[in-house]
């Protein structure tokens, strides 16, 4: 896991509507263990309320590298 993460800047695509708001996201990068990350990423409900209630203790999982 710790290979998928990058020491250095990437690059990323970025989609604005027309509030200035970010729509999309895309990041497409090779790790330095010679494997693929893609993440594709939209947002929308913009205004919907979130739920910000932490799991509980045996739900989360640390993967800092």
């Amino acid at each position: 896991m710790h290979n998928d993460y990058l020491a250095t800047p990437f690059l990323a695509n970025f989609w604005l509507d027309d509030a200035g708001r970010v729509r999309r996201v895309v990041v497409d990068y090779r790790t330095a263990g010679g494997g693929r990350v893609i993440v594709d990423a939209g947002f929308s409900n913009f205004g919907a309320k979130v739920n910000l209630a932490v799991p509980p203790a045996k739900d989360i999982q640390d993967i800092t590298p």
